[in-house]
């Protein structure tokens, strides 16, 4: 049996995580049923939402939110590509972060129809003028 530091109710291990950090028994101090409700807590505060939207930007582009907070100012919260107003959050055209799926890098905001439609044709410069000549005979 186990204590929980939190509830401080005596539980079996099995009511416990793993966690290698801890040399005595190899799980951790607070039992799954307080981990999930002080997870619940901090899912709810704003800080945590800023900390996994930050994360996201970190994983995905190496930059953190505010970097792209600060693109989107730099270019008017407009698409690179057809020029129309973008938002960050949902309830418009979503803004995006544009990269080259070759070399990773950044190359701008654009919106979310634009984005997906060059990441659609592959990021290729000469599918998109075959589909700009399509367009221009038709």
């Amino acid at each position: 049996m186990r204590r929980c530091t939190k509830c401080e109710e005596l539980k079996s291990p099995d009511n416990f995580y793993n966690d290698k950090n801890n040399k005595r028994d190899g799980l951790c101090r607070h039992c799954k049923i307080c981990m999930r409700n002080d997870r619940r807590v901090w899912a709810k505060t704003k800080g945590a939402k800023k900390f996994i939207r930050n994360q996201g930007y970190k994983s995905r582009y190496g930059i953190s939110y505010e970097v792209f907070e600060e693109m989107l100012k730099s270019c008017d919260y407009t698409c690179h590509i057809c020029g129309c107003k973008v938002v960050q959050k949902h309830g418009g055209n979503k803004a995006c972060l544009d990269h080259c799926h070759t070399t990773g890098n950044l190359r701008g905001v654009l919106c979310n129809r634009c984005n997906k439609g060059i990441g659609l044709l592959d990021d290729s410069v000469d599918v998109l003028q075959k589909a700009i000549d399509y367009l221009q005979k038709y």
